[in-house]
């Protein structure tokens, strides 16, 4: 990021590639400096992913997600 200098000040600049005006609407015309706290970027991505699961041709669409550890019980010894 440095190299290519979208990174100064502890802060990111992003550009955003999409083109519909949810995604465009309200954006200055330079590039837009979103802080490291990146609550405004997931809330964009997410906006971005359920405006595509809908607008889909052939609605379909698959979803990776990684796994996640949300528990673990304890293995018994077998005795």
């Amino acid at each position: 990021l440095e190299k290519d200098h979208l990174l100064m000040e502890g802060k990111v600049k992003m550009v955003i590639a999409g083109n519909h005006p949810s995604l465009t609407s309200g954006l200055p015309q330079m590039v837009q400096v979103i802080d490291l706290n990146f609550s405004e970027l997931i809330h964009t991505a997410l906006d971005r992913l359920l405006y595509r699961a809908k607008h889909l041709p052939t609605h379909t669409l698959t979803f990776l997600v990684p796994p996640f550890l949300c528990g673990q019980s304890p293995v018994g010894s077998g005795e």
